[in-house]
């Protein structure tokens, strides 16, 4: 029987430094992982962009959405009116975050909407506009795992500090730099051009999530392992145009 106590001996070792030199998980027992091993994750993207004629609402495709992920909005209209509220299913309704608003020259509104911990089931998000004569909407959301599922937005910024400018007629997609308050985080930037079509290229780690080319639009994301400054510096480059931004920052 030496051998077999010899056999047990060397299992139970091998077990014990199992898991990444975590220590050893008694069978049965629930093992607590940190934001490390769980961070956030990007899932899913819907995207619509529509014109003519006037509309009060616009709907995208089905977005995968599974419990407790996060749900970000974007939404931008024109003419003067503002987005009322956005609606992913039946279950999810969004609140909304930050906002650039124009009066002159382009009456633009451009809003972000979110929703933690969100109830899963695929569906389509439905955003309300302030009238039914709006025009010039684009709406694009998507999913993200592995972020709060409360208290989850940390800090937003736009493309000047009081959001009511356009940035810089040049490249560079930016926002007013943020400081978060907690090591590992989830970025989303986003921008809406105000004339012309583009082709977008991520900068300084972010990854680009919307479509790349011959849109007015782009939204990318990057996950951070230490709190900071952020974007510090540009989250995408593009053609030269005026644009507007917003930045958004989650606590996993």
């Amino acid at each position: 029987m030496k051998w077999l106590t010899i056999l047990l001996a060397t299992l139970f070792i091998s077990c014990s430094v199992s898991h990444a030199g975590q220590g050893f998980v008694p069978f049965g027992s629930a093992k607590a992982y940190s934001a490390a091993n769980n961070p956030p994750t990007f899932r899913s993207i819907v995207e619509v962009v529509y014109t003519t004629p006037a509309s009060q609402t616009l709907t995208t495709g089905t977005l995968t959405i599974a419990s407790d992920d996060l749900i970000v909005c974007f939404s931008r209209v024109g003419g003067g009116y503002s987005t009322s509220g956005i609606t992913c299913g039946a279950s999810n309704t969004l609140t909304g975050s930050a906002a650039v608003v124009f009066s002159t020259p382009e009456n633009m509104n451009f809003k972000a909407f979110y929703k933690a911990g969100a109830v899963g089931g695929d569906s389509t998000c439905t955003a309300t506009y302030s009238s039914a004569s709006a025009t010039n909407m684009t709406l694009f959301c998507a999913t993200y795992s592995g972020v709060a599922t409360t208290s989850a937005l940390d800090q937003t910024s736009c493309s000047n500090a009081s959001c009511d400018a356009f940035g810089a007629y040049d490249g560079n997609r930016t926002a007013v730099n943020v400081s978060t308050t907690t090591n590992v985080q989830l970025l989303i930037g986003a921008a809406v051009e105000r004339y012309d079509s583009h082709s977008y290229t991520a900068d300084n780690s972010f990854t680009l999530r919307t479509i790349s080319t011959g849109v007015r639009y782009t939204m990318l994301d990057k996950v951070t392992s230490a709190s900071g400054t952020y974007p510090n510096g540009n989250f995408a480059t593009t053609g030269a145009d005026p644009y507007v931004s917003l930045f958004l920052t989650f606590k996993d």
